[in-house]
């Protein structure tokens, strides 16, 4: 049963919140892979699921979800991104292309973040050169997306991640930017009634970074961890939704170093981030910590870098 995301009393704290955990994730597709492993939240485990295989095999897509589907949109290589879309249908687990998703700027890497009711949105990316800063809007009642430039970035910039939570807004955290180039800590947070993006220095990374995975209980706290800083890094940060402020947070620091980190969370108990190679590490929301989770690798041939996650029960 996929979890109900109706919660009463949000920032001082919730009360007579129907919570339960999510059915599956899914982990598609990344560079050169078209595989789609199947995450059963009951138990940690992923298994191949061929049912949802991706229809295309680029790294660099990104997911956002309401309660009946998933999207995974975009991706490429190092030269240049793409447009395409693809959706995967809660209900049977099966996955099929759905063109009228697809962004309006072929591209990679973007941040992505979901209200999880009406509208997903996806900031920036890499579309071969340079950077860029576009917004776009995915309604999921007719399931299309669109340019909306009220949601754009603040400065153009790839490898971002992306933070939802439950009620409020979404932050697209930060990334790579080419001029000059680095990795830097700005965070934009996306109003859901508004749908603006807007630079929010109080949710600013501890740590200029790119490719931190993301996770959230959706009710108190958001998660960064790990990802790429220069060098490859443990570090956690942790956004608290109720003030939207973003520090570091040692105890939900990963066990080793990691780029190319990628999250999912199960909207209730457990986060999980992957490397590209593979290897699981289980976050416990209860406490923030994370510790390495066999039952969750991979089983995927070779490695699954950059591919795109979505929940049933979490954005």
């Amino acid at each position: 049963m996929l979890k109900l995301n109706t919660l009463s009393g949000f920032g001082g704290g919730v009360s007579g919140a129907a919570r339960s955990q999510g059915v599956y994730g899914y982990h598609l597709a990344g560079e050169n892979n078209y595989d789609t492993e199947r995450q059963t939240f009951s138990t940690g485990v992923c298994a191949m699921h061929t049912d949802a295989d991706a229809t295309s095999d680029y790294e660099g897509p990104k997911g956002v979800s309401d309660v009946t589907y998933g999207y995974s949109v975009g991706g490429g290589d190092p030269s240049q991104g793409t447009d395409h879309a693809d959706r995967v249908t809660y209900s049977t687990s099966t996955l099929a292309a759905h063109t009228d998703a697809g962004l309006s700027v072929a591209r990679y890497g973007m941040a992505n973040v979901s209200d999880r009711i009406s509208y997903g949105y996806y900031g920036g990316g890499w579309s071969g050169m340079p950077m860029i800063t576009t917004g776009d809007r995915l309604t999921f009642s007719s399931g299309t997306s669109a340019a909306h430039t009220d949601c754009d970035m603040s400065a153009a910039r790839y490898l971002s991640a992306g933070i939802s939570d439950p009620t409020l807004y979404g932050y697209y955290m930060g990334g790579n930017t080419y001029s000059p180039v680095g990795r830097i800590a700005t965070v934009d947070r996306v109003t859901y009634s508004t749908s603006v993006a807007a630079a929010h220095t109080d949710a600013n990374q501890s740590v200029g970074r790119s490719v931190g995975g993301c996770t959230t209980d959706d009710v108190l706290y958001g998660y960064q961890a790990g990802g790429n800083s220069g060098s490859t890094c443990t570090v956690c940060d942790r956004i608290t939704f109720s003030t939207s402020v973003t520090a570091a947070f040692t105890d939900g620091d990963l066990p080793t170093a990691e780029s190319n980190t990628h999250g999912i969370s199960d909207g209730l108990l457990y986060g999980y981030q992957h490397n590209w190679e593979g290897t699981c590490y289980r976050q416990t929301f209860s406490t923030g910590a994370y510790a390495a989770f066999t039952d969750g690798d991979y089983l995927s041939a070779g490695t699954k870098n950059l591919p795109s996650c979505l929940s049933d029960g979490s954005a």
